[in-house]
């Protein structure tokens, strides 16, 4: 269970964080929300939200969370939000099924809308050698659905060409993505996946993730002595 609300009842008093999760009274010894509650959490990255702090806590079947007045949306940055549910004895879940990204503009309103970035992109090595691709895709409150995914590679040159994608896959609902190569040969690789609309228009990521491909194996062991004892 996140203890940020916890730690506020117990050494900080009556905290706003602490007086939404009702924790206050009792000193953060009981939980004491019996129909649970819905929690909101913000990052610059999705792997960097704070899930020690909650900007706002509804009940637990509300159809709407609002940040508060105080989190402000600076320009030209980026924020990645997610909703977690907490069950009636205080157990959060562990998911990020509930995300969302709000990028901001140079004049500070939201920008143009495009689909949502993916999420959590990891390149792995496997047999071939060939590069394996996966992704989460989730496309909570965004202003443009995403029609499809586009896979782009730098073809171990240090560039990556967004002129030539590699592969494009189909969007079909908020899961894991999964893409692989074909056969590559020694180099370090670089990739990017980016969500296309229906319209042409793509989220602009420019995360990218590497693998190396070498041919050489580990140095043997070279055995130094052998001596019975």
């Amino acid at each position: 269970m996140d203890v940020g609300f916890y730690k506020d009842a117990l050494f900080n008093g009556m905290t706003s964080n602490a007086f939404k999760f009702s924790t206050t009274l009792t000193l953060g010894w009981f939980w004491m929300r019996t129909t649970g509650c819905s929690a909101l959490y913000r990052g610059p990255k999705i792997s960097e939200v704070d899930f020690d702090y909650a900007l706002s806590v509804e009940p637990f079947d509300a159809v709407q969370i609002k940040v508060p007045d105080y989190a402000q949306h600076l320009a030209n940055e980026t924020y990645f939000y997610v909703l977690r549910k907490v069950n009636g004895c205080g157990d959060q879940e562990k998911t990020f099924s509930a995300a969302s990204v709000v990028a901001i503009d140079a004049d500070g309103n939201l920008a143009k809308a495009e689909p949502n970035k993916a999420f959590g992109i990891n390149a792995q090595l496997v047999t071939g050698p060939r590069a394996k691709l996966i992704w989460y895709y989730c496309p909570l409150h965004q202003q443009s659905k995403p029609a499809y995914f586009q896979v782009y590679s730098d073809n171990a040159t240090g560039q990556v060409d967004y002129g030539n994608p590699l592969a494009t896959i189909d969007y079909v609902g908020r899961r894991y993505y999964c893409w692989l190569s074909d056969v590559l040969s020694e180099g370090q690789y670089s990739f990017a996946v980016r969500a296309f609309d229906s319209s042409g228009i793509n989220e602009n990521s420019s995360a990218v993730v590497s693998v190396d491909v070498t041919d050489s194996s580990p140095d043997s062991v070279d055995i130094l002595s052998v001596e019975t004892i």
